[in-house]
């Protein structure tokens, strides 16, 4: 989490520099482990809560999130929510015990930016034959 407030395409930008994208909730655990670090550690966020990576086009238009092609597989919107106009991006709401809440791109929020996984590197050795070994002698 960064404690620069950015509009939503400019925090994007931002987590998009550092090879990683604004954070996707992507189940209830997920949403509830975010609330809780917001929660826990970043007693400093307003209430209004946190950007996620979801946002919609236009007003016409369905909410997509980051690296998400098909659509929206976990939602937590806030009663009322998502509404209608110019709100086109996501917040995780601190207030609203994590429930999802549009607002305006423009506004100046906290965000939390999400890393990709790390590929995992697996190393093998190779014996003075060059057969591969599971075991060193």
């Amino acid at each position: 989490m960064y404690f620069d407030r950015m509009s939503w395409a400019d925090a994007s930008k931002f987590c998009d520099g550092k090879q990683s994208h604004l954070v996707v909730p992507n189940s209830q655990d997920e949403n509830d482990f975010l609330l809780r670090i917001v929660m826990e550690r970043y007693e400093t966020v307003e209430e209004r809560g946190v950007w996620i990576g979801c946002k919609r086009e236009s007003a016409d238009s369905s909410f997509e999130c980051a690296g998400n092609t098909e659509g929206m597989s976990f939602t937590n919107w806030a009663p009322g929510n998502p509404e209608q106009g110019a709100r086109q991006c996501v917040v995780l709401s601190k207030a609203g015990n994590g429930t999802w809440v549009s607002y305006s791109c423009k506004l100046r929020k906290y965000f939390v930016c999400e890393m990709p996984d790390a590929p995992r590197v697996h190393c093998l050795t190779a014996d003075a034959n060059g057969r591969f070994v599971t075991d060193l002698p």
